[in-house]
């Protein structure tokens, strides 16, 4: 793995015009508009130059069985394990306290859910996302992982229905990426068993 690692940098700079031995990511993240063909004839390379890995590569997730596709993100810094590196050691300090319920609203293709279910396996995962789409591939990441059983896909979520929710378990983890909708969704009046999540 730390060889593969240390390829996906080193590539960064023969793949990638003016990445100055930056990672991938960060140079992927620094460039303005790239087009969306672009990006993806990148990371095609990269992928092809790295053996198309089928697992996530680093980070929290490491070994994380996964797609060729990503919702609403881009796909490589997950593959490579430095999607979001700035959470990595939050999310090991949730998982050390044995959490037992995983509220994910916006869940897309479940990065987030499969991850924490194949690092807190007494845990149930609960998702919510309006996407058909970004459902079907959480459902399909969850079978490749073998932890659908433990996965509940729900689709539209308000704060009377994470209120009913969070109802299962004290101290239950709120995960929450749904496109500004937060303003609404996490209201302590509205959803008074926030009180007791951590978000």
């Amino acid at each position: 793995m730390a060889h593969r690692l240390k390829s996906l940098a080193k590539l960064a700079v023969e793949l990638l015009p003016g990445a100055s031995g930056a990672s991938t990511m960060e140079w992927i993240r620094a460039r303005r508009n790239p087009s969306l063909a672009l990006r993806q004839r990148e990371h095609q390379r990269i992928f092809e130059a790295i053996g198309s890995p089928d697992a996530v590569l680093a980070g929290p997730f490491a070994g994380m069985r996964y797609g060729r596709h990503a919702w609403g993100s881009q796909l490589l810094p997950k593959i490579a394990g430095t999607y979001e590196l700035e959470l990595h050691d939050v999310i090991e300090r949730l998982i050390c306290t044995g959490v037992k319920l995983v509220v994910d609203v916006g869940a897309a293709e479940g990065y987030y859910a499969v991850g924490l279910a194949r690092r807190l396996p007494t845990a149930a995962i609960v998702t919510y996302d309006i996407s058909p789409a970004s459902r079907h591939l959480l459902r399909a990441i969850a079978i490749l992982n073998s932890v659908l059983d433990r996965i509940d896909i729900r689709t539209r979520c308000d704060p009377q229905v994470l209120n009913r929710t969070l109802r299962a378990a004290p101290h239950a983890l709120v995960i929450c990426d749904c496109e500004g909708y937060e303003d609404i969704l996490i209201d302590p009046d509205a959803a008074p068993e926030l009180a007791g999540a951590t978000i």
